[in-house]
């Protein structure tokens, strides 16, 4: 009695591992390589990959990937690959491309120095789902200091990725810096979006909360250099689908 339980635990543990195996994560590495095959991507001309978890789906990899096109000697441009792959097996699931034409991937005096996945999930409808891709910009001038951070949303429509958003400026700041002194002024803007339960078109309209404000470093008495933010005005306005794209409504 005592040999047949030892066998049907073993059994058990074999088919276990044996399923577990069948039903083996693919790393993100290998799903990269896999979305740059297909793609047919040369990947000596990437100049950023990425990938993250879904965040509605854990069985679902996003990832980006930026392509070198039309690049001089002070400029370049990139061609984007937004992608969905199935983490169990392996199989590209949903695409998305565009060229700088269109998604505004351009590198010059105002430089792109980081593309980002964001995985905040932005419900579009009770079965609908959307994440974010955001690219940051900046100039190199220390006088005059200037970044920028836009964010496009994407959601899946049958084995297609749909852009719901395009290149929406969440954040900007200007600057002027005394360099051989603590004084500078930054005058920035920040949209800060969310989700509201209120519909247009079958998706839920966005809510977008806009700060600007001032921000100074000046030397105190004791020579210190501080920082001081003042709101200049918070305002708010929606954003809603016409059926392709979400838009400010007027």
């Amino acid at each position: 009695m005592k040999i047949k339980v030892i066998y049907i635990f073993l059994l058990a543990t074999l088919m276990s591992f044996a399923q577990n195996t069948k039903q083996e994560i693919f790393s993100q590495q290998s799903l990269i390589d896999k979305a740059i095959t297909v793609l047919n991507i040369d990947e000596s001309q990437t100049e950023y990959v990425l990938s993250k978890e879904s965040p509605d789906n854990p069985k679902e990899t996003i990832i980006v990937i930026a392509v070198i096109v039309n690049e001089d000697y002070e400029t370049y441009e990139l061609d984007s690959y937004i992608v969905i792959a199935n983490s169990t097996t392996g199989k590209i699931t949903h695409t998305f491309y565009e060229n700088p034409k269109t998604n505004g991937w351009i590198s010059d005096a105002v430089f792109i120095y980081d593309i980002s996945i964001d995985t905040t999930n932005y419900k579009l409808n009770a079965s609908k789902n959307a994440f974010g891709v955001t690219v940051k910009f900046r100039t190199m001038s220390q006088p005059n200091p200037y970044y920028s951070e836009s964010l496009s949303l994407f959601t899946k429509e049958k084995n297609s990725l749909i852009k719901i958003l395009d290149f929406h400026t969440i954040y900007e700041s200007f600057g002027v810096v005394n360099v051989n002194t603590c004084y500078s002024n930054f005058k920035n803007t920040t949209d800060e979006l969310s989700m509201t339960n209120s519909k247009t078109n079958g998706f839920n309209d966005i809510l977008v909360t806009r700060k600007k404000s001032t921000l100074n470093h000046l030397e105190d008495v004791k020579g210190d250099c501080n920082p001081k933010e003042t709101i200049n005005s918070i305002t708010t306005h929606l954003l809603k689908y016409d059926g392709e794209a979400y838009k400010i409504q007027n």
